[in-house]
C-alpha cells in the first residue's frame, strides 16, 4: 500500500469512529482523529490528544495555547479503562468521573472510589470526602 492510499484510508477509519459509541471507541482508540489547533470541533466530537481521547463539550475553534488537557470545560476525557478496583480508570483533570468505578491518581498513586460522579477539574485526592473515597477505606 502507498503511502497516499494509508492516509485516505486512515481518515476512512477516522470518520467511521464518529458513529461509535463511547464504549465502541475503546476498542478503536488508535483511529480516532488526533487533535489539530485552528480546527473547527462540534459538541460530541471526539479527539486523541496526548494518549487520551476526549469529546468535545461546547463547540468551539480549537487553539494552539489551549490543548485539550487545559480546558475540561470545553473538552471531556473519555476513559478507556475498566474502572474495577482491580483494573482503575486512570484519573485526568477534566474527565467524567461515574459513580461506584475506581480511579488511579497519578499524582499520589492511590486508588480511589467515585462515591459521587460529574465532570470535575481535580484529580481524586484533592476531592477525598466529597467525591472520592480512598479504595482501602471502601
Amino acid at each position: 500500500m502507498k503511502r497516499e492510499q494509508a492516509m485516505q484510508l486512515r481518515k476512512l477509519l477516522e470518520k467511521q469512529t464518529d458513529a461509535m459509541t463511547d464504549d465502541d471507541i475503546i476498542q478503536f482508540s488508535d483511529f480516532v482523529e488526533k487533535w489539530k489547533p485552528e480546527v473547527d470541533y462540534a459538541v460530541d466530537k471526539r479527539v486523541e490528544y496526548s494518549g487520551v481521547v476526549y469529546k468535545c463539550a461546547q463547540a468551539h475553534t480549537s487553539q494552539a495555547i489551549y490543548p485539550p488537557n487545559l480546558i475540561p470545560s470545553i473538552w471531556i476525557a473519555i476513559s478507556l479503562d475498566v474502572g474495577t478496583i482491580d483494573h482503575p480508570i486512570t484519573a485526568v483533570r477534566g474527565m467524567e468521573y461515574m459513580l461506584d468505578n475506581y480511579y488511579l491518581d497519578t499524582e499520589d498513586g492511590k486508588i480511589y472510589k467515585c462515591i459521587r460522579a460529574g465532570v470535575l477539574q481535580y484529580l481524586p485526592h484533592e476531592l477525598t470526602g466529597s467525591y472520592f473515597e480512598e479504595a482501602t477505606d471502601v
